[in-house]
C-alpha cells in the first residue's frame, strides 16, 4: 500500500532529511524539542545520560557540568566546592575544608587552621599559635 500522509517524529526524536523513512532517536547528551531540528548539546549545568529525551536534567547539589553535552553531571571533588552547577570546581580557601560533594567549605573550628587552598581537613594549631582571624578577633 502506498503512504497517504507523513507524520510527525515522535517526542524525543528528530529527523533534518527530506523524504525521511525514519526518525532518529535523539542521542545522550542533547535533547529534542523539535523533530524537524538537529539536537541540542545539554547546557552547562545539565546533563542527560539516556537518548530520545526531550530535556536535560539539571545538576543536583554538590555535582557540576561545565561544558555542553554532558551525559553526567560529576560530583565536587574533595579539596573543592561547587556552588555553580554549570562551573568548573573551586579550590576551597584558606580557613577552611572541602570534602567531595560540597557547594561551600566548611570553616575550621577554634585552635585549627588551614593555610593553603583546596584542603579537605584542618591542622590543629600548635601549642604557642592562635588562629590568625581568632587573633584578630581578640585585638579588636
Amino acid at each position: 500500500m502506498g503512504q497517504v500522509e507523513c507524520t510527525a517524529c515522535a517526542a524525543g526524536h528528530y529527523t533534518t532529511k527530506d523524504g525521511s523513512a525514519q526518525c532518529n532517536a535523539c542521542p545522550i547528551g542533547h535533547y529534542c524539542l523539535n523533530g524537524n531540528e538537529e539536537p541540542t548539546p545539554c547546557s552547562p549545568g545539565t546533563a542527560n545520560a539516556l537518548s530520545s529525551q526531550t530535556t536535560c536534567t539539571p545538576c543536583p547539589s554538590g555535582r557540576y557540568s561545565a561544558q555542553l553535552g554532558a551525559i553526567e553531571c560529576d560530583l565536587c571533588p574533595i579539596g573543592s566546592y561547587c556552588d555553580q552547577p554549570s562551573e568548573l570546581p573551586k579550590p576551597c580557601l584558606a580557613g577552611f575544608y572541602c570534602l567531595e560533594g560540597k557547594t561551600e567549605g566548611t570553616p575550621c573550628k577554634a585552635g585549627h587552621q588551614t593555610t593553603f587552598t583546596g584542603q579537605s581537613y584542618c591542622r590543629i594549631c600548635l601549642p604557642g599559635m592562635l588562629r590568625i582571624s581568632y587573633r584578630k578577633k581578640i585585638q579588636d
